[in-house]
């Protein structure tokens, strides 16, 4: 995710992977590189009409920058109907516990961070040089209970202390091709700056509904 670092380094490996960040930026600029969100589309179409859906799914600190439950219910739906049945989703996302002990143990700000603090759903909010910044942070029991409406068999992993949690997710539940298609138009056509939508997902929504149902 963000620059598709490390997607880039699995696929320099020799590792089949395709990317989907839909917020990538230019080179070396802050401009928002819709060119190539619409071939990250244009490339997983292609993939899927030739071999079918994902064996794996990843997504790495997608969770923890959602900004609502509503977001977090698209991402996940839409990353089950990218798989098949015997697929996996793999997750990692950032650990409450480590916010929270770190927030205990701060005795002082500095020029960069003046404000955090959590709010009832476990949202980050940080003020920092001028800017309010949103993050969700999870446990490990509630990570797996906000998996298991998606999968029929979830674990996770990691140390609750340290930065990061991990889940690992098996046999997709499957849901109604209305429940699929409304997720698929909103995470694969994002609304960026002044309601600008690109429009060019309609094909790869075809395509994966077409291997789920047709």
């Amino acid at each position: 995710a963000g620059k598709c670092a490390y997607p880039m380094i699995l696929k320099n490996q020799g590792y089949k992977i395709f990317m989907y960040e839909p917020f990538i930026r230019k080179e070396k600029s802050h401009d928002l590189d819709i060119d190539k969100v619409v071939s990250f589309i244009t490339e997983i179409n292609n993939d899927i009409i030739n071999n079918g859906l994902y064996d794996i799914v990843i997504l790495d600190s997608v969770l923890n920058s959602i900004t609502s439950q509503d977001m977090q219910h698209n991402v996940l739906l839409s990353a089950n109907a990218f798989l098949k049945d015997s697929g996996k989703l793999i997750i990692g996302t950032r650990s409450l516990g480590k916010i929270t002990s770190g927030m205990q143990t701060k005795h002082a700000t500095n020029d960069k961070r003046e404000l955090e603090f959590l709010d009832k759903d476990n949202f980050s909010i940080t003020f920092r040089n001028g800017v309010w910044t949103k993050q969700r942070f999870t446990t490990k029991a509630q990570l797996k209970k906000e998996l298991l409406p998606y999968f029929n068999e979830v674990e996770v992993y990691g140390n609750e202390s340290r930065s990061n949690i991990y889940a690992i997710c098996k046999k997709p539940k499957r849901f109604s091709e209305e429940e699929y298609r409304k997720a698929l138009n909103i995470e694969l056509n994002m609304e960026y700056p002044n309601g600008y939508r690109h429009n060019k997902h309609a094909n790869l929504v075809t395509s994966i509904l077409k291997e789920l149902f047709w």
